[in-house]
């Protein structure tokens, strides 16, 4: 929005921000899980994957595979999608 539109004018240009919603959500039954997924992955991101799908799951090369997760990547290269993923595999195995 250029500054003349305004009275004073302003010695600075203006910009009109226009917001909407998203659409696609992600499922998830509790918010708390997802939570509790990223706290354990990223109490520390510089480690590998490996340690914290042995602290959520027991059966961690069955969980990778389907979820097509490399056990050597970091926590911060897995797209969000993934941690979704993961949180669903979490909340089947909890109930």
């Amino acid at each position: 929005i250029s500054s003349s539109c305004f009275y004073p004018k302003p010695k600075v240009e203006s910009t009109l921000l226009k917001f909407t919603p998203k659409n696609k959500y992600f499922k998830i039954n509790d918010s708390k899980n997802l939570e509790t997924i990223t706290r354990i992955f990223f109490n520390q991101r510089r480690k590998k994957i490996k340690k914290p799908l042995n602290i959520l799951f027991k059966n961690v090369d069955e969980i990778s595979k389907k979820l097509n997760i490399n056990i050597n990547d970091r926590p911060q290269n897995l797209p969000t999608s993934k941690y979704i993923e993961l949180c669903n595999e979490y909340e089947k195995s909890v109930s």
